[in-house]
C-alpha cells in the first residue's frame, strides 16, 4: 500500500527518503539501546542475546523493505567474557567430599577434584592408566600418577593426590 502523508500520497523520491530516515533513526536508536543496557550493567550474555534477537528482526525489516539496511551492520557482537573456573572454598570443598558416596562414585569424585581432569578422559580411563609407584615432579614425590588424554588428544601423566591414591586403593582392591 501506498504511504499517507497528511491528505495526499507520497511519491516515489519522499518514499525512499523516508526509508532511509528510518535506517538512520534506527542505528541511533540501537546505539541508544546498547549504550542505556551497558550503563545499567547488563551482563554480556544478555547483550550477546539481545543483540541476536535484533539482528534477526533487522534482517526480516531489511527483506521485507522495512528499512532500506541493516542498522546492525556497523555493530560487532557483543562478546562474552570467557571466564576461569573458580576453585571451591574450603567450606564447600568439605562439605562435597563428606557427601555420603559409593566407592565408585568417591573414585570419580576423586579424580574430577584432585587431577583437574575433564569428564570424557575420566570416563575412559582404564585401570592400566593408573600407576602406584611413587613419582617425584618439580622435588615433590606423589605417590602415583594417572595416565590420560587431554584435550586435542594429548597425552597427559598427572601426578596423584595423596587423598586421591586412598581412594582409588579403596576403589580398585
Amino acid at each position: 500500500g501506498a504511504i499517507e502523508r497528511g491528505h495526499g500520497r507520497l511519491a516515489v523520491g519522499e518514499r525512499a527518503a523516508l526509508k532511509r530516515r528510518r535506517a538512520e533513526s534506527a542505528v541511533v536508536g540501537v546505539a541508544r539501546l546498547v549504550d542505556a543496557l551497558a550503563e545499567r550493567g547488563i551482563s554480556m550474555a544478555t547483550l550477546a542475546r539481545k543483540h541476536s534477537a535484533l539482528r534477526e528482526f533487522t534482517r526480516w525489516a531489511v527483506q521485507h523493505q522495512l528499512l532500506t539496511k541493516d542498522p546492525l551492520l556497523g555493530f560487532e557482537r557483543p562478546r562474552r567474557l570467557e571466564r576461569l573456573p573458580r576453585p571451591f572454598a574450603p567450606d564447600e570443598r568439605d562439605r562435597l567430599m563428606a557427601l555420603p558416596l559409593s566407592p565408585v562414585e568417591r573414585a570419580i569424585r576423586g579424580l574430577l577434584y584432585y587431577t583437574g581432569l575433564r569428564v570424557t578422559p575420566v570416563s575412559q580411563l582404564k585401570l592400566g592408566d593408573l600407576s602406584f609407584a611413587a613419582v617425584t615432579v618439580a622435588g615433590q614425590v606423589f605417590p602415583g600418577s594417572i595416565r590420560s588424554v587431554g584435550k586435542g588428544d594429548k597425552p597427559l601423566e598427572t601426578a596423584m593426590h595423596p587423598d586421591l591414591k586412598a581412594e582409588l586403593h579403596t576403589y580398585v582392591l
